[in-house]
């Protein structure tokens, strides 16, 4: 599976006893996530936990509002795992800090060390057996390997979901058992005091039956912090979106593929247009390299070959070692030496989701030992 294998959690019950059995089954994984997230706070910002209550309390409020459900998740995780409930909110909110309103030094080397990725959707016309396919890379510090989780949750009436995610989060990268699938990372831009925190985003995303409910929560949510998301649907549709806390734009698929990045592909938002400068540059040239050697999958024989196609574009070494296949190198110490933790290949026509716990040229996709489309007990 790879260097640093992922705990693998099933989640059922009530939101709350969802919750028991995350923080109990990864207590161990929860509370380093916490310690190293309040580090990592502090070393970027001077802010410990104490000091992000006001942000905290409004995030709870939002969530309350928006999915109540999901509040009851944390708190429950919070109980299991023996941590605060503020700190499991934090966890799921530690994408969001680098957004927020600090001092303009202090944000921009935020924004710096932020986890990254490049995601990629090919839809039936561009894969040699006709399947969707979603995959990604999941680029962040080689440590958080140590917390990643893959989570099953089943929640009816709601859809049951497989999520990678980091221990003590209740959403993140994923797919569900309506064929949703969702990519997100970070993308430049202004945060905003109030919203949900990306990670309750993702999770209120996979939790819909359909691509129209999806985008509606994208576009309808209060949202906090900008994102780039990539959605799409076992029947043939998918759509990325550049979100920001206020308005968000979108692209289509060219000839079936999509891909996204952690820069604006689109047309720049108002207060970004006169001096915006990328912080993630290695994305300029990673979203054309994976869309150029995701084209071998069209010509492929059969799903084997689309999946050597799919794990050769995410396996990529163009600007080695900040490649698609990104590298822990010390060459540029502002990076802190990041690397590719996560990489995988969903095929939605099948429920199928392959997995590599570290860089793609070293180790395989492998399946998990779930599929998207099988029932509780185990049945399609």
């Amino acid at each position: 599976m790879g260097a640093t294998a992922p705990l693998f959690l099933e989640l059922s019950g009530s939101a709350r006893e969802r919750g028991r059995r995350h923080g109990e089954g990864a207590r161990s994984q929860v509370r380093a996530a916490v310690d190293f997230y309040t580090e990592h706070s502090r070393r970027l910002s001077g802010r410990d936990l104490a000091d992000h209550a006001d942000r905290i309390g409004g995030w709870r409020a939002e969530i309350g509002r928006q999915a109540p459900d999901l509040l009851d998740e944390m708190d429950g995780i919070a109980e299991g795992a023996g941590v605060s409930a503020d700190a499991v909110l934090l966890l799921n909110a530690r994408a969001d800090l680098g957004h927020l309103r600090e001092p303009a030094a202090t944000r921009t080397e935020a924004r710096r060390h932020r986890d990254r990725g490049s995601s990629l959707a090919l839809l039936g016309a561009a894969t040699g057996d006709e399947h969707v396919y979603v995959a990604r890379n999941w680029d962040w510090y080689p440590d958080a390997g140590e917390w990643s989780v893959v989570l099953r949750i089943v929640q009816p009436p709601k859809p049951t979901l497989i999520v990678e995610a980091e221990a003590g989060q209740v959403g993140g990268d994923g797919a569900n058992s309506a064929g949703l699938a969702l990519a997100v990372t970070g993308l430049d831009g202004p945060g905003a005091a109030s919203g949900l925190p990306r990670a309750v985003l993702s999770r209120a995303i996979l939790d819909c039956h359909d691509l129209h409910g999806a985008l509606r929560a994208v576009l309808l949510m209060p949202r906090c912090a900008p994102a780039s998301l990539l959605l799409a649907h076992r029947d043939g549709a998918a759509v990325a979106l550049e979100s920001q806390a206020a308005g968000a734009r979108w692209r289509q698929p060219d000839g079936g593929v999509l891909v996204q990045g952690d820069h604006h592909q689109d047309e720049l938002p108002a207060d970004l247009r006169d001096d915006h400068r990328p912080v993630i540059v290695d994305s300029l040239y990673r979203v054309p390299i994976v869309r150029q050697r995701a084209a071998a999958a069209r010509l492929a024989v059969g799903s084997g070959g689309v999946l050597r196609a799919v794990a050769g574009a995410l396996s990529d070494h163009v600007g080695y070692p900040a490649a698609v296949c990104r590298h822990d190198d010390q060459r540029w110490p502002g990076d802190d030496g990041m690397a590719t933790l996560r990489s995988s290949i969903t095929d939605l026509t099948t429920g199928e989701h392959r997995l590599a716990a570290g860089n793609p040229c070293e180790y395989d996709h492998e399946l998990i030992p779930w599929n998207l489309y099988e029932d509780e007990d185990g049945t399609r």
